[in-house]
């Protein structure tokens, strides 16, 4: 599912530890498609705050990197599996 409105997050890797801005482009309970000004490896374990559109709901969760690739503007798609899946409270705050 694609989130209705511009939906942030903070990316960091567990290697370099430093926060990265970027934008969630797609979530559902097994996973995530994030955009990043960054690659990251596949099997990376990446550390990422998703944060809803209205930042009244943010969380942390562990995403292992299953594919990564540049798009048009510059930034990289990362496509992302979670550790756990999410439940449904945790994933509705980003469907409204």
């Amino acid at each position: 599912m694609a989130p209705g409105r511009l939906t942030p997050c903070v990316i960091r890797s567990a290697e370099e530890g430093d926060d990265i801005p970027g934008w969630v482009h797609n979530v559902s309970v097994w996973g995530v498609g994030l955009l990043s000004p960054r690659p990251a490896a596949a099997g990376d374990t990446l550390n990422v705050l998703l944060i809803n559109a209205p930042h009244t709901f943010a969380f942390s969760v562990a995403v292992r990197v299953i594919r990564c690739y540049r798009v048009v503007n510059g930034d990289y798609f990362l496509g992302g599996q979670f550790a756990e899946p999410l439940r449904y409270d945790e994933l509705l705050p980003f469907m409204v």
